[in-house]
């Protein structure tokens, strides 16, 4: 047997090993789900929760080795596989699998898109692995540190390799890390992760759009526009956090609005939980995150009756949220200038600080990236216009989804907006226009995924909206 041949292997045994211990939490949280569920979830749940705890380990001095890992990983699992069994209910059922496209023209229409989404998959990896790790920040930023983290054991080797310190959130480092430590990442096998965050999204997506109203190849059809979109399809094979990120916030919201729809407190803790690592993937996952929050308070608020079930998503937050900021005050050491510069900008607008100039630069800016083809294909100016066609103010209070949808993807746009914003108040950052040539593409891929979801609702099939 070759060795690459057994490098492969290695290398799927760990993705099945995240996708295992994912999928054992998914079934103690819900106690119940359905193959796409576990599907779309499991590998980043499994994967989330595992470098979490790997930082946790670090950071109270355990060193990292393979038989601490492989220590870490067998408690968890077990422990996750013994909460699936107590809190599962045997009443599970199947529907999204089960049920069959109606007609022969629907089902070929699905299994076609499908078969197309797979192969661009297939892609994504070949190339990912192929190309190893090329781009600047995905060297720098995140398998350098990781290489140095796995030599030294230890997360505190983040101060002196790669950039920016101890202040990025260490989700992908510490998964790139994680493959390091037990195969020598040799392949490297930590490029397969992107293309499974890529699948991953997709099928989320048309979980959610089959089981709101469209027809199932209109779901697949959408699935693919996305698939195809030409900056979502380079990040799936390249080493940058911004499709990762992309996943866990828009899983998180999927799952907060299913909480909301159901008035389930376990929906609310998935939910909580994929957002709360979305914020364990970037540094404006906070902002994010906190635009999510505002969305589904927004919707409570418009709601003839209120439901605050989502609350619990906070627990989550809390716990991930609340334990890497605490590390960040305690590392005079990191560079957290990302997170201080929110509140310098905020300090210098309550002062009558307004940089209008910025504002107009992003403005102008934004305008042009809905056309921007090479980046976005059709997909801005696509849902942007089935929106603003699909659109109905009365929907707001009898469609829950739509509504707190509607006000996610505003809310994730400002919050956008502002964080490309703030760096006008950076003395020492590049300009607003330079730093809106290098970012805004890639940050900008949650904001147009979730303008992606509520534009597509409006090709639900009639009647098929809920009244709740």
């Amino acid at each position: 047997m070759s060795n690459n041949l057994l490098l492969i292997i290695a290398d799927l045994l760990i993705l099945g090993g995240l996708y295992l211990l994912g999928a054992a939490v998914v079934i103690a949280i819900l106690g119940k789900a359905d193959r796409i569920a576990l599907l779309s979830l499991g590998l980043g749940v499994g994967a989330g929760i595992l470098s979490w705890s790997m930082f946790l380990a670090s950071w109270a001095g355990i060193p990292l080795t393979a038989g601490t890992v492989l220590g870490l990983y067998a408690v968890l699992t077990v422990a996750g596989v013994i909460l699936a069994r107590r809190t599962s209910k045997a009443d599970s059922v199947d529907k999204l699998i089960v049920a069959s496209p109606r007609g022969e023209l629907d089902s070929r229409l699905t299994r076609g898109s499908w078969i197309l989404i797979v192969l661009l998959i297939l892609a994504a990896a070949i190339l990912g692995v192929g190309l190893s790790y090329f781009g600047w920040d995905d060297i720098t930023n995140w398998a350098l540190k990781a290489y140095g983290i796995a030599l030294e054991g230890s997360i505190f080797a983040g101060r002196e390799w790669g950039a920016v310190g101890l202040s990025y959130p260490m989700n992908i480092t510490l998964l790139i890390a994680l493959f390091r430590i037990l195969d020598g990442n040799l392949l490297p096998g930590s490029k397969l992760l992107y293309p499974a965050f890529y699948a991953a999204l997709l099928l989320g997506c048309y979980s959610f759009w089959v089981m709101h109203g469209l027809k199932r190849w209109v779901a697949s059809l959408c699935s693919l526009l996305l698939a195809t979109t030409p900056i979502i399809f380079t990040h799936a094979y390249m080493g940058y956090t911004n499709l990762a990120f992309t996943f866990y916030l828009i899983m998180g919201l999927i799952w907060c609005l299913k909480s909301m729809e159901v008035r389930g407190t376990r929906e609310a803790l998935l939910g909580g939980l994929m957002l709360a690592v979305g914020l364990w993937t970037r540094p404006e996952g906070y902002v994010m995150c906190i635009a999510v929050i505002v969305a589904l308070v927004l919707g409570s608020i418009l709601r003839a009756q209120a439901s605050y079930h989502w609350l619990a998503a906070l627990i989550p937050l809390a716990m991930i949220g609340g334990s890497w900021f605490s590390f960040l005050r305690m590392q005079p050491a990191s560079d957290t200038a990302s997170y201080g510069l929110v509140g310098v900008a905020w300090r210098g607008m309550l002062a009558g600080q307004i940089h209008w100039s910025a504002l107009f630069t992003i403005l102008r800016f934004v305008a042009g990236q809905v056309l921007r083809f090479r980046d976005w294909g059709f997909v801005p100016a696509l849902m942007g216009g089935l929106t603003l066609l699909g659109f109905r103010p009365n929907a707001l209070r009898r469609d829950t989804v739509y509504g707190i949808l509607l006000f996610a993807t505003l809310t994730i746009g400002l919050a956008l907006l502002g964080f490309q914003y703030v760096v006008a108040y950076a003395p020492a950052a590049p300009g607003v226009y330079e730093w809106l040539s290098l970012e805004f593409s890639r940050v900008g891929m949650p904001a147009v995924v979730s303008l992606t979801l509520l534009g597509s609702l409006s090709l639900r099939e009639k009647g098929s909206e809920p009244r709740t």
